[in-house]
């Protein structure tokens, strides 16, 4: 991956915070000051280090997709006894955590990971990383509610807008939103009187859940996803 994708990962500066050390000559790779941060590195060979502090974090992350069912609880225990996350992540060999949530009726991508730097990339409003849902009302969305939607409307912890609402089929969309507050898609739909009957995610910035089945796992290449990540942050 690209070293400056690394370090905004890897590190607690920002990418314009990045390029200050690099022009103060503090970022080096393998002993020797960097020139450039449009290198490819490999952080698992390579020692890359800012004012002599080596950058760590590939070695032993992980991250994996998860095909949530409907019914299944985001979190790794309920008193309740209702079936949670504790239930797939046993079968994982890394300890893992959710990167956000999807609600018990939600179906569809969910991500998990031990990386928390990985997981506040995806999930940080100011990364701006796109999901996408396929959602199915009770009725059709009129036009001027479609306008309002796509323009932003209040709700009770704030602003919040579909960056995209396509028509698949009857009463049938495809939603695009940026943010990821408890519940956004239900409660704006429910907002404007629009029924949610199904919402289902099928995708994260770059992360597809594709053929994946239903209540299956399966591990992603960290490394590239990582990358995947890091260049969708615009």
């Amino acid at each position: 991956m690209r070293l400056d994708q690394y370090l905004v990962a890897y590190t607690e500066y920002t990418r314009r915070e990045v390029y200050e050390q690099l022009n103060q000559g503090a970022i080096q790779c393998n002993g020797r000051v960097c020139q450039t941060l449009r290198i490819t590195i490999d952080p698992v060979v390579d020692r890359i280090s800012i004012r002599g502090v080596r950058v760590t974090g590939i070695i032993g992350m992980a991250i994996y997709r998860y095909h949530k069912p409907v019914g299944v609880i985001s979190t790794m225990t309920d008193p309740r006894g209702r079936p949670c996350l504790a239930d797939v992540c046993r079968h994982i060999p890394e300890p893992v955590f959710p990167v956000g949530r999807l609600d018990r009726d939600t179906s569809g991508l969910l991500l998990l990971t031990n990386d928390g730097q990985l997981a506040n990339q995806i999930l940080h409003p100011r990364y701006q990383i796109d999901k996408q849902y396929v959602v199915q009302l009770a009725h059709a969305v009129t036009a001027s509610d479609s306008r309002r939607l796509l323009g932003g409307l209040f709700l009770d912890d704030g602003p919040v807008r579909l960056t995209r609402l396509e028509s698949l089929s009857k009463n049938r969309y495809r939603v695009v939103i940026a943010q990821g507050r408890n519940r956004i898609i239900r409660r704006l739909f429910d907002t404007l009187g629009y029924r949610v009957i199904n919402l289902h995610r099928d995708t994260i910035g770059p992360i597809q859940l594709g053929r994946l089945a239903v209540g299956q796992v399966d591990a992603l290449n960290y490394q590239k996803t990582l990358t995947m990540i890091m260049e969708t942050d615009g």
